[in-house]
């Protein structure tokens, strides 16, 4: 799902951020801790995470990685135990 999240400067295309840098800006943004503390709280810059968050992390990316889940969850065999008829 990692690779849902692409970089929105055009100049900047074929460049992929750090998994460890998107995981912390994913889980800061989704715990409500923010770039910021997860910076203090952890090995990354506070400017990679800027840089990261403001170029990968939009609603678009987002949402295509949340369906990237959501299909991978709807494959696994247990699934049909959980479908709401």
């Amino acid at each position: 799902y990692l690779d849902a999240f692409k970089n929105i400067a055009s100049k900047k295309k074929n460049t992929k951020a750090k998994e460890g840098d998107l995981l912390a800006c994913i889980f800061g943004n989704g715990s409500n801790y923010g770039v910021h503390h997860m910076s203090s709280i952890s090995d990354r810059a506070i400017g990679v995470l800027r840089a990261v968050n403001d170029g990968y992390i939009r609603p678009e990316t987002t949402s295509e990685a949340n369906d990237m889940i959501a299909d991978a969850l709807a494959k696994l065999p247990i699934f049909k135990y959980y479908t709401i008829n």
